[in-house]
């Protein structure tokens, strides 16, 4: 008789939950329920980098990663999510930008997409040395309506000292180019600081934070 009980109590639970389809990864119970409707569970693409060759892209995606999640959110993990996209035959980035919200959610089931964007590089030339930064972008699209919720931008000044204004202008703009190339990664975790956490229009914390 009692595990008979049991077994209905536990239907009834699970019905509850089913039909209110909750989410259980790292679900916070304080969490507002306004906070809820907001995406939760992130896809985040390959960044669009337009800087050839740099590593600007990597490093931003990498941050960003590190940064959603601190922020409340469930970032599915980029590594096997580049997997998935070349199994079905997307390898570039514009490829991935291009292809539908319901197809996403479809394959990954994600609530929302984040669209990053390298527009550039920031080269100060000053006295005490060539300092280089990083500017970008970033688009969260609700993959459950297609909806854009969210859109910033972000950069930072850069890097420490790399070499001295006082050399002669040939060389200058040859370190410039290298610099280009190889943008660090704190630059990168500065530019993405800005843009989802402290640029004009800041993301909303996300429905898993744990303060």
């Amino acid at each position: 008789m009692r595990s008979r009980m049991r077994r209905v109590v536990l239907l009834v639970i699970l019905g509850m939950f089913s039909s209110s389809g909750c989410t259980f990864i790292g679900a916070n119970n304080s969490t507002p329920r306004f906070n809820q409707s907001f995406p939760g569970v992130l896809l985040l693409v390959p960044p669009v980098n337009r800087i050839p060759g740099s590593s600007a892209g990597e490093n931003l995606l990498a941050w960003s990663v590190v940064i959603l999640s601190e922020a409340g959110y469930y970032v599915l993990p980029p590594a096997l999510t580049s997997e998935v996209f070349a199994r079905h035959g997307f390898k570039r980035q514009e490829q991935i930008r291009n292809i539908a919200p319901e197809k996403l959610r479809r394959i990954f089931g994600a609530e929302g997409v984040v669209y990053l964007t390298v527009d550039g590089t920031g080269i100060n030339h000053r006295v005490s040395g060539i300092r280089a930064g990083v500017h970008a972008s970033g688009e969260l699209v609700d993959l459950r309506s297609g909806r854009t919720r969210w859109k910033g931008r972000g950069e930072s000044e850069g890097g420490g000292r790399t070499a001295s204004k006082l050399l002669p202008e040939p060389m200058q703009m040859m370190i410039s180019g290298e610099l280009r190339m190889k943008v660090s990664e704190s630059a990168a975790g500065q530019a993405a600081m800005n843009l989802f956490l402290n640029g004009d229009s800041p993301l909303p914390q996300g429905p898993y934070r744990r303060d």
